[in-house]
């Protein structure tokens, strides 16, 4: 009889344990049917994009990257005030934002983008038994609809609210609100983009653009180029949740030139610039400035012209064989006059670069173009009256871009470091060598042609300049014990990260 209770309560007690298992699994199929963002596992891609905390960021991805994923999920925990996949106790838990928040999403189109793909992304697809990614116990009531009855704005319980908008919109409409947060999906029209800046304003507010580069090209110029504003590229391969398969599947629909936007998230504008590698890893070749140690020869490249503002630029080369570009000059004389140019630049070598006029002479160079006569005098016979002595240097174009190009090739896991690197004040060259491209064909015969070799005579007279120091062949003399002491305050050589200080 004993045995037989003991036997009873065994299996009383086991179940009881099966009824809590059952329940614990409807419990969870529960949470990841109306709370699925809890087991959202974002890739590390995902994950550097969501902890930035800059007021802009921009994610270029190829499609299926997880780029949209990523911004519908910033936009809950926006819209939440935390991020549910984290614990409580993750520093990244809480989001800087003021709840209940107020947000704009906007997409291409109401019926295409809103619709099938954005809504879908945050409520779930019900005839598809796919989640969403709001939690549905944070949902008030129903979402208000359009007159197609497309949603408009989803209401949370503690107050935040959803807005959607689209890019065919009339411009006035983005123009008087105010938000917490924006979130673009695909690029966003200028004018769009601008409206809506004005309207996180007064919040302090967020935004950020989730898209494959295809279109819009103002966003290469007036975001990736600044140096407040990091850009994420997102690649097909970074997403762990599609099979290789159907990656592989995709791929072989798509040129070579596709790939690289739609695989790899590229961007279009990168494809035709020169120097693409400064354009994507600036920040791998601009250190801080410092002083430069008076045993390492300076050089000076001046790019005059009629019209145009004058320009300077001066270089050095380290001990180790780096070339670093340590200054730029622009005449700011509104006649453009010789001059106040010319005494521009004996200033800032005397005052920045802290040297004499004899240490650069001999290495002063410019534009063989300065020497013909107008009038019986030149444009180098109106510098040397203002004691800027210069020699023509070399106007070998291809023959610089190849060796610029081979300068700045680096490559961290080859313990490859960058032979060119610039201080990280010269905006003037940060400018050109982020657009500096080649010319394109326009029209029917663009795509029947081979590509052009001939940079766009554009934003390049820094790099001009510059051109005719590299086309100089710079070089580095020994010196003596006592002057490479000097140099041990001020000079660490690069590492195989391509970084100097």
């Amino acid at each position: 009889m004993e045995n037989e209770s003991k036997i009873r309560e065994e299996l009383q007690e086991a179940k009881h344990l099966l009824s809590a298992l059952e329940r614990i699994k409807k419990e969870r199929a529960r949470r990841k049917k109306e709370e699925s963002i809890r087991y959202f596992e974002p890739h590390p891609k995902q994950e550097e994009f969501l902890f930035d905390k800059s007021q802009t960021r921009v994610v270029f991805g190829g499609n299926r990257s997880g780029k949209t994923h990523v911004s519908m999920a910033e936009v809950v925990a926006h819209a939440l005030g935390y991020r549910p996949w984290l614990s409580e106790e993750d520093e990244n838990y809480r989001v800087e934002v003021q709840t209940p928040s107020k947000g704009v999403i906007v997409g291409e189109s109401f019926g295409t983008a809103i619709k099938d793909i954005l809504v879908p992304k945050l409520l779930g697809n019900p005839d598809q038994g796919v989640p969403g990614l709001l939690p549905k116990t944070a949902i008030e009531g129903k979402p208000r609809r359009n007159a197609q009855g497309i949603i408009t704005e989803i209401r949370l319980t503690n107050g935040s609210r959803l807005v959607f908008m689209s890019y065919d919109q009339s411009v006035d409409l983005f123009e008087g609100g105010d938000w917490d947060y924006v979130a673009f999906d695909e690029p966003p029209p200028r004018a769009i983009f601008i409206a809506l800046q004005r309207g996180l304003t007064d919040r302090g507010g967020r935004c950020w653009i989730a898209c494959t580069p295809l279109k819009e090209p103002w966003l290469y110029d007036d975001l990736v180029c600044r140096d407040d504003i990091p850009c994420y590229t997102f690649d097909l391969a970074d997403n762990p949740h599609i099979s290789q398969e159907a990656k592989d599947q995709w791929a072989r629909n798509l040129t070579d030139e596709e790939k690289k936007v739609r695989l790899h998230g590229q961007p279009l504008q990168l494809e035709g610039l020169i120097y693409n590698g400064y354009a994507r890893k600036s920040n791998s070749f601009r250190i801080a400035r410092h002083k430069i140690p008076s045993h390492w020869p300076l050089w000076c490249s001046i790019d005059p012209h009629p019209r145009t503002k004058h320009v300077a630029v001066w270089g050095t080369i380290r001990p180790d064989g780096v070339m670093l570009i340590v200054g730029e000059v622009q005449n700011t004389d509104s006649e453009n006059r010789v001059q106040p140019f010319c005494d521009a630049i004996l200033s800032f070598e005397r005052d920045v670069l802290e040297c004499d006029p004899e240490r650069i002479e001999g290495n002063r160079l410019i534009d063989p173009s300065a020497s013909t006569a107008v009038d019986g005098i030149s444009l180098l016979d109106r510098f040397n009256d203002y004691e800027i002595y210069a020699r023509p240097g070399s106007k070998q174009l291809m023959h610089a871009i190849n060796i610029t190009k081979d300068m700045l090739h680096s490559d961290p896991e080859m313990g490859i470091a960058p032979r060119l690197m610039f201080f990280d004040d010269l905006k003037g060259l940060h400018h050109e060598l982020m657009r500096y491209s080649w010319q394109e064909w326009a029209g029917r015969t663009k795509d029947e042609r081979n590509p052009r070799s001939k940079p766009r005579d554009k934003d390049d007279h820094f790099i001009e300049a510059m051109h005719r120091i590299i086309l100089d062949n710079p070089q580095y003399e020994p010196v003596s014990f006592g002057e490479i002491l000097e140099e041990q305050r001020y000079y660490t050589p690069v590492d195989t990260e391509g970084r100097g200080y």
